[in-house]
């Protein structure tokens, strides 16, 4: 079986959920940064309040953005239509 670090170097697409605050989501996208630079061909996704786009907007660690706000299901709903590793 695979440990994390195995699994995480594995994934071709990678989901960081943040739908709290602004501020934790500015402290959030340094982790978004490691990840691109230690998967560099996984696909980076982020669920986060609407809030917070134009942060999100022109962020070149982010590939995707998916908004609660919008989202008519819940965040399991969004995880599960995506697939994420």
């Amino acid at each position: 079986m695979k440990n994390a670090k195995q699994k995480l170097l594995s994934a071709k697409s990678i989901l960081v959920v943040r739908t709290d605050r602004l501020g934790d989501m500015v402290l959030t996208l340094p982790l978004c940064k490691v990840i691109r630079e230690t998967c560099t061909n996984a696909e980076i996704s982020i669920i986060a309040g609407r809030y917070s786009e134009p942060l999100l907007e022109n962020c070149p660690v982010i590939d995707a953005s998916y908004f609660i706000d919008d989202n008519k299901g819940s965040i399991s709903d969004i995880i599960k239509e995506k697939k994420f590793d």
